[in-house]
């Protein structure tokens, strides 16, 4: 079976590369096809035969290329895919309009629908938009949802990275997904250095992110916080933050595990679709202090591995990182709670879906981990959606978080 990837852009290492680092353990034969790419995440990906649109002609730079997003939807579909018997989108918009060629199967792992089109105002706040595109930006996103949901339809099988996301594939797209949580490398991911009294923000310095609540909560409290990460906003964000507010740009895999560990708190403010560094934090044994919507419900237990906050407020949000800082959880209790996320777990689902697609086995390496995998994960199964009484926590997390 000849299997195609097709991914967003690989201008920055986040979530959704890590889950396209996943699906090439499962595919490792499979070209990466993509927007563009930087030389960083180039590095990442190995020997990966990665193969660019035309759009890298033009700039290797995100902060030019953005401007040119009217040219997303072309780009992604001049890639030829005949001859490919299964197009494996990893998608937040873009990839999964990818043209699959006759008689070929599209699995779409969605990460996202295109938030900026589906949530505009929530997802531009805090953007310096010139006054041209504040007065063609909503047009332009109306248009967008259209595209959105016409290249949804030609998708054959949605996987969705949560519940919320989920949610929004049905009301927005009008289909039924498979949950799949992104996977966590649990060997890697480990408490590697004791406690210290600090915390640690990890995230793209981006509006939506809400970065700026954190650092307001940590200029109430006194505590010193870190923050991991590159983006637009870090120069606004530096010239408001306090003194005990470090900024360390982009970190290297180990640096970030480090400071995890050591961290007494991590801190995200943003409503996440999924959000990784969940993941991420409890399996270095630290707690979560998390905006209470979105893929943050799915994962953090509140008052157990971490606390889910009901507003972006930085008192509230200050008030949750005082009473955090003051418990003390055995370590690998938090760890147990993330264990089901293992990269075996993901593995075992998505090959399980690749093969109620296209019938043949996925790989060698699927083989040797189903045994394993399919007790071990169990406990959660790949399923479609239905409505829950959970469904209301979600529903209350959008109407706290966003438009629809």
């Amino acid at each position: 079976m000849r299997v195609a990837l097709v991914h967003d852009n690989l201008w920055q290492m986040g979530g959704a590369e890590r889950v396209l680092l996943a699906l090439r353990q499962i595919f490792p034969d499979a070209p990466v096809f993509t927007l563009g790419a930087s030389d960083r995440v180039r590095a990442a990906l190995g020997t990966a035969d990665l193969r660019v649109s035309f759009l890298q002609r033009i700039s290797a730079r995100p902060d030019r290329l953005r401007g040119l997003a009217a040219l997303f939807p072309v780009a992604i579909r001049s890639f030829d895919l005949r001859g490919y018997d299964l197009i494996m989108s990893s998608s937040w918009g873009f990839a999964k309009a990818a043209k699959a060629g006759p008689g070929a199967a599209h699995i779409c792992y969605c990460h996202s629908p295109l938030n900026w089109a589906w949530a505009y105002p929530q997802y531009t706040h805090g953007e310096r938009l010139s006054c041209l595109v504040r007065a063609l930006g909503p047009a332009v996103a109306r248009g967008f949802r259209w595209w959105d949901n016409v290249t949804a339809a030609r998708v054959t099988q949605f996987m969705a990275n949560s519940r919320w996301t989920a949610l929004r594939i049905r009301q927005y797209y009008g289909r039924d997904s498979i949950i799949v949580p992104p996977p966590i490398d649990l060997g890697f991911w480990r408490p590697t250095r004791p406690k210290e009294d600090f915390g640690v923000v990890v995230s793209r310095l981006v509006p939506h992110k809400r970065v700026d609540v954190a650092i307001a909560a940590f200029g109430k409290t006194g505590r010193t916080l870190y923050v991991v990460g590159e983006g637009r906003k870090r120069a606004q964000l530096e010239a408001v933050a306090p003194p005990n507010v470090r900024f360390l740009g982009w970190q290297d895999d180990e640096t970030v595990r480090d400071l995890l560990s050591a961290a007494r708190i991590t801190i995200i403010p943003g409503r996440e679709d999924f959000g990784i560094v969940f993941l991420e934090s409890l399996a270095c044994g630290t707690p979560v202090v998390a905006y209470g919507a979105g893929g943050a419900l799915e994962v953090v237990i509140d008052g157990e591995t971490g606390q889910l906050v009901s507003s972006q407020d930085p008192t509230a949000f200050a008030d949750a990182v005082e009473e955090t800082a003051a418990w003390v959880r055995p370590w690998r209790a938090l760890r147990e709670s993330v264990t089901t996320y293992d990269l075996p777990c993901f593995r075992h689902r998505v090959s399980q879906i690749v093969r109620s697609v296209t019938g043949p086995p996925v790989s060698e390496r699927d083989s040797r981990d189903s045994a394993g995998a399919a007790n071990r994960c169990s406990s959660f199964q790949a399923h479609h959606w239905e409505s829950t009484a959970l469904q209301d926590r979600w529903d209350e997390g959008e109407a706290r978080g966003g438009g629809r």
